[in-house]
This record gives C-alpha cells, structure tokens and sequence, in this order.
C-alpha cells in the first residue's frame, strides 16, 4: 500500500483596496511556503476579489444596489 504524503502549508498575504473613479477593487497577494515529503517548495498567487459597481449612488452605502463580478 503506498504511503500517503502528508503536507503542511503556511501563507503570508497581503489585501489591497483600490477604487477607480466608482469601482471598487480587492486584491489579494499571497506567498505559500509547502512542506512534503517530497520536498519544500514556493507558490506565489495573486487574485482580483470581487470587484464591484454601484448602480444607483456613486458608493456602495446602505440600501444601494450594486453589480459584482466573482468566478
């Protein structure tokens, strides 16, 4: 029976807000450190969070109605 690999993962990350003009953005660093039994390896990864668009206000406040994007 083969053994199974074991693995441990720790992250650091950074999120960034950024606004252009009413569009409001996320963006999201993260640096992962992977141990297993194979070996130590790196994983860099970026994300753009769920960038969202008012509709009605020029921001996002209580009771506004807004479009976000997400995959």
């Amino acid at each position: 029976m083969p053994m199974k690999e074991k693995e441990i993962q720790t992250w650091v990350q950074l999120v960034m807000k950024q606004r252009l003009e009413v569009i409001k953005f996320e963006h999201r660093y993260r640096a992962e450190q992977r141990f297993a039994n194979n070996g130590y390896c790196n994983r860099f990864r970026y994300r753009l969070k769920n960038p969202v668009v008012p509709i009605i206000n020029r921001k996002v406040v209580p009771k506004t109605f807004y479009a976000a994007v997400w995959d």
